[in-house]
């Protein structure tokens, strides 16, 4: 498997995540926007290329709702 590398904003955003986790999506785009200064799209953007590459994995909840768990594969 190749090597991944995040740049320094996915990597501030996994340690957020890393830091917090389980989150709700909710609470991370709260902690996104008071740590990083992101409107909502951005947390969801930079979410979803993280899902995508397989960095992150982001879950439903019983209830409903999204919870992210940051799964770091290497």
């Amino acid at each position: 498997m190749p090597e991944i590398k995040l740049g320094e904003i996915e990597s501030r955003f996994a340690d957020i995540i890393w830091t917090n986790e389980p989150l709700s999506s909710p609470e991370l785009v709260k902690l996104a926007e008071a740590e990083l200064g992101w409107k909502p799209s951005t947390t969801y953007t930079i979410l979803k290329r993280l899902e995508t590459a397989k960095m992150l994995t982001v879950r439903t909840a019983e209830h409903g709702g999204n919870f992210a768990d940051a799964t770091l594969v290497v």
